[in-house]
């Protein structure tokens, strides 16, 4: 058993005690740790530490729905109700150990989870815990040195700008929806969110304001794009050109890119093909038709970085183009890319070093100038 004394907001002093521990070790340690705390002024009140994970999921999940978008309070929502509050429900926040929650990432893996779905659960997790850490239900990170199972990297489909003019070719209608994917590098809620009015044909420019979000209670909802900042992006020509048309007969707060009839797009996915002119599902058709690599709509995006780095975008060009939220971002996810360009790089210096000089001006002809 280890005791200590509680210093009170009131001044008072409060004798405390905690039982539970295997070695007399253990409890010196938490006596030791406490004090500790006490000394810095972020000691806890013991009663705080035995609210339950439960009790605390709701009360963060709770919070949580009036702060971040419907779509992540959802994700967040399912991840509690699913594998946290399952596992960790009547556990108090004051009896959490590192070595259980190492123990639960190994359980989450065993159980088949997707190493993406394991980080992502234990995200939600750990930002519960820290929570409780600011709101001095604990004073000790029992997250801190969690080691998670890899992440492999996952394939990414850039295509030529040959392949994606054929590829828009093949699209029909829905052509400048892939031109402006592939060339500006838009998410695709951004560009179902885009309206005629976004869209400057003179200075061929889009301004990014919104995004539209798929969920499963509201169903499709506009909101901010994903970075929470509006954004231009500078058009090609040919892709202008496509938009012009395509907006020709539409009012300034027309949605740009919709259906025939009007309605939103079905999401799209690579392995729907299909059977006939004219059917929702015409992005995998496309694919077959243009013959071009097998892609997520979302690869279009990167096909937008390669060209531009390929192009001689440096890194803050294409954080910009892409919306990211900061340059580290953009070197992650595109590193192989800028890495590829660097022969190219290295070639140019290497003209620029072998190359003679210019013969310096003769003193005749300076002195005739």
């Amino acid at each position: 058993m280890a005791q200590w004394v509680q210093p009170l907001a009131n001044g008072y002093k409060k004798h405390c005690k905690k039982r539970g521990f295997t070695t007399i070790r253990d409890a010196a340690a938490y006596k030791r740790k406490m004090e500790e705390a006490n000394d810095r002024g972020v000691g806890i009140d013991p009663a705080a530490s035995r609210i339950t994970i439960s009790q605390l999921s709701e009360e963060w999940l709770d919070m949580r729905k009036s702060v971040v978008k419907t779509r992540t309070w959802e994700s967040e929502e399912s991840h509690h109700r699913v594998h946290i509050v399952p596992y960790w429900g009547d556990t108090t926040i004051g009896s959490i150990r590192f070595s259980a929650i190492q123990a639960w990432v190994a359980e989450l893996t065993g159980e088949g989870l997707a190493p993406k779905t394991v980080h992502n659960v234990y995200a939600d997790f750990a930002a519960l815990i820290r929570y409780a850490l600011r709101d001095r239900l604990i004073t000790v990170n029992p997250c801190d040195g969690i080691k998670l199972p890899k992440i492999p990297p996952r394939e990414m489909v850039c295509l030529t700008p040959e392949e994606l003019g054929r590829l828009a070719d093949a699209s029909g209608y829905y052509k400048p929806y892939i031109l402006t994917l592939g060339t500006c590098g838009l998410r695709d809620g951004e560009a179902r969110a885009l309206r005629v009015r976004n869209i400057d044909f003179d200075k061929r420019r889009i301004a990014v304001e919104s995004t539209f979000e798929r969920t499963n209670t509201e169903g499709w909802i506009e909101n901010p794009p994903k970075t929470w900042e509006r954004r231009d992006v500078a058009v090609p020509a040919v892709t202008i050109d496509a938009l012009r048309e395509l907006c020709a007969d539409k009012a300034p707060d027309d949605f740009v890119f919709r259906q025939p009839n009007g309605e939103m797009m079905p999401q799209q996915k690579r392995a729907h093909v299909a059977k006939k002119e004219g059917a929702f599902q015409w992005f995998g058709r496309a694919i077959v038709d243009s013959g071009v690599p097998s892609l997520r709509i979302h690869d279009l995006r990167h096909t937008t970085a390669s060209i531009a780095i390929s192009a001689g975008a440096n890194v803050k060009a294409v954080q910009k183009l892409l919306g990211h939220k900061d340059a580290k971002e953009t070197l992650n996810t595109y590193a192989s890319l800028f890495e590829r360009d660097l022969d190219e790089v290295a070639n140019r210096m290497n003209a620029a070093m072998t190359t003679p000089p210019a013969p310096a001006p003769s003193r005749e002809s300076m002195r005739k100038e």
